[in-house]
């Protein structure tokens, strides 16, 4: 089976082997392409306007992320930024290894703990996910409200 370059899919692998290999450059060229081709009535990759730029959204969140951890790999944030990322696209191993590096450089921040917790989630790893979401109320009860929701 071949490939279709014109599909939103194709291009959003390209764009993300592209960031993967630190060509933020050439993959927001091809994340361009992805709106050139929303704004065609005939939806040429077969995607709408809205599923375009939330790919486009998921892309430069992760290139941001990774510029950021070029910069210093002990940032707890653009970790976490990076996870998020990886979790849009449904690549929850990846998004956990992220959420583990972000709670062990920053545990006293709910937020990563909590990401850490809906990435187990959707894995089907429901004890693990309520130990993180504990470690999210742990880490700062009010923001949450949600202790029920634990258990």
């Amino acid at each position: 089976m071949r490939e279709d370059p014109n599909n939103l899919w194709y291009r959003i692998n390209q764009i993300d082997l592209l960031l993967d290999m630190r060509k933020a450059h050439e993959a927001l060229q091809v994340a361009t392409t992805l709106i050139d081709y929303a704004a065609d009535s005939s939806g040429g990759v077969g995607a709408s306007r809205t599923g375009c730029c939330a790919a486009c959204i998921v892309i430069r969140t992760r290139s941001a992320a990774m510029s950021a951890l070029l910069l210093d790999p002990r940032y707890a944030w653009a970790w976490n930024g990076k996870g998020m990322s990886l979790f849009a696209l449904e690549r929850y191993d990846e998004a956990l290894a992220c959420y583990e590096q972000a709670t062990t450089l920053a545990p006293g921040d709910p937020w990563f703990w909590y990401n850490y917790g809906e990435a187990l989630m959707r894995m089907g790893d429901i004890e693990g996910a309520k130990r993180r979401y504990r470690s999210a109320l742990q880490a700062d009860p009010p923001t949450s409200g949600k202790q029920g929701a634990v258990e």
